[in-house]
């Protein structure tokens, strides 16, 4: 893991942030992800190894932001109006300038050391969701570096590293965009818990850091948002999900940043769409000629129309909530 140089203003300035809550020396949170695999699945599912998947097209470099040209460079410097405020407007980079990771239940990071983070974790390369971010404007590395630092997962499935085939991917073969051990992401296992990764009926992402970051931080003026982050995290407490229209978040051409792809239905049905899919997987992961044909998937036309999804789940330090995932949802 790379490490991060701090001047000693900066080190100062995140003690005075930090209260005691984040050592200065984890700048970089080095997740261990679980070892625990859960149990095995009849057919030896844990210990055997399937060959490997065969590249998507275009080779590995089709794997990292593969995004349309027209489907880039969300502007911002284009005014929005404010979801706190309906009667005032800014710009993105106006919102992107008040950003406080706190506002989020994230653990404390100044501008400075966000961009540091960006700078130097993503020229590492071990955290290959960072990387759309490299090139970005100092504000979007702050609230890019923020995220990085909780512990949900929006950037590593749902951010524009991930690219249309790990997206199909996912949705067809159960493999996990963050799980970055190669073995482990043939086998489906969750990047997280360790167990097989699940996923829905789509697999979606915004396909633009500047766009992702502006729907992040817009997200958490929305009033739904604030209700739930502004509470203290109770165990066991269910928490509901929030969806956001797209437009309102992004304007009303932001849909353009979404992408993703869906699960084909099975003889009419969704649901044996994902039986079908289940059992194919279990077959693979196991090492045995699947007894069902392998699932398929279309990319999404549209997202117009469209919402933002913000889950949630305990923050880092357990005493307040923070997002677990965002992501586009089509209409």
């Amino acid at each position: 893991m790379a490490e991060i140089t701090l001047t000693d203003e900066e080190r100062r300035t995140l003690r005075a942030l930090a209260d005691g809550t984040t050592p200065l020396d984890e700048l970089v949170d080095d997740r261990a992800y679980a070892d625990d695999l859960g149990p095995p699945v009849p057919g030896g599912a844990d210990t055997a190894r399937p060959e490997p998947l065969p590249p998507p097209s275009g080779g590995d470099t089709a794997r990292r932001g593969d995004a349309p040209p027209e489907q880039k460079g969300f502007d911002l410097e284009r005014p929005l109006a404010r979801l706190d405020d309906p009667d005032r407007a800014e710009t993105p980079l106006e919102t992107l300038r008040a950003f406080d990771p706190s506002a989020g239940g994230l653990p404390p990071l100044i501008r400075s050391i966000g961009v540091a983070y960006i700078d130097q974790v993503a020229a590492a390369g071990d955290r290959p969701w960072l990387a759309p971010a490299a090139d970005r404007s100092p504000e979007v590395k702050h609230v890019i570096a923020a995220l990085d630092r909780g512990s949900g997962h929006p950037l590593p499935r749902h951010e524009g590293a991930v690219t249309l085939q790990q997206l199909t991917d996912r949705v067809t073969r159960l493999q996990d965009p963050a799980q970055l051990d190669p073995g482990k992401l043939t086998r489906s296992r969750d990047a997280y818990t360790g167990k097989r990764h699940n996923c829905g009926l789509y697999a979606t992402r915004i396909n633009d850091p500047d766009a992702f970051a502006v729907a992040y931080v817009r997200a958490l003026q929305h009033p739904d948002v604030r209700a739930v982050l502004n509470q203290p995290f109770v165990e066991g407490q269910d928490v509901s999900e929030c969806e956001i229209p797209i437009a309102d978040l992004l304007g009303p051409d932001g849909h353009r940043f979404c992408e993703g792809t869906a699960l084909n239905p099975v003889n009419g049905s969704l649901k044996e769409a994902v039986e079908q899919r289940k059992q194919w997987t279990k077959d693979r992961v196991a090492g045995v000629e699947p007894t069902a044909p392998e699932p398929t998937a279309d990319p999404i036309a549209t997202f117009e129309g469209g919402t933002i999804k913000v889950q949630f789940k305990p923050n880092v330090t357990g005493d307040r909530y923070e997002c677990a995932s965002f992501f586009p949802d089509p209409a």
